[in-house]
C-alpha cells in the first residue's frame, strides 16, 4: 500500500507560495496545443532524424580516417623513440669505453 505525502506540509511558506505561482503560470501557459495534424509533424521528425543520421555517419567517417592517422603518427614517433635510445646507448657504451 502506497503512503502519500503532503508535500504543501513539509514546504516552508515563501516555498510552498513560489511553489503556487509556478503551477499558476504553467497552468496558463499551457494551453491548447496547435491545431496541427500528426502527419506535418511526423514529417519534421523524419527529416531531422535524416539528418541526424547523415551527421553521424560523417562523424564515424572523420573518426575512421584519425584512427587510421593515429597509428601511422605512433608508428613514426615510436620509431623515433626507438632510434633516439639506440643512438644514447651508442653513445654511452663509447663514452664508458665498452666500445672500441
Amino acid at each position: 500500500m502506497t503512503n502519500l505525502i503532503n508535500i504543501e506540509s513539509r514546504l516552508s511558506v515563501l516555498d510552498n507560495t513560489n511553489r503556487i505561482e509556478r503551477l499558476a503560470k504553467r497552468k496558463e501557459s499551457s494551453g491548447e496545443p496547435p491545431d496541427m495534424t500528426l502527419e506535418p509533424r511526423v514529417a519534421k521528425l523524419e527529416a531531422s532524424v535524416s539528418h541526424i543520421e547523415s551527421d553521424i555517419s560523417d562523424i564515424k567517417s572523420d573518426i575512421r580516417e584519425l584512427r587510421a592517422s593515429d597509428t601511422r603518427n605512433f608508428l613514426i614517433v615510436f620509431g623515433g623513440i626507438i632510434s633516439s635510445a639506440l643512438g644514447l646507448a651508442y653513445i654511452m657504451a663509447k663514452g664508458f669505453g665498452w666500445l672500441s
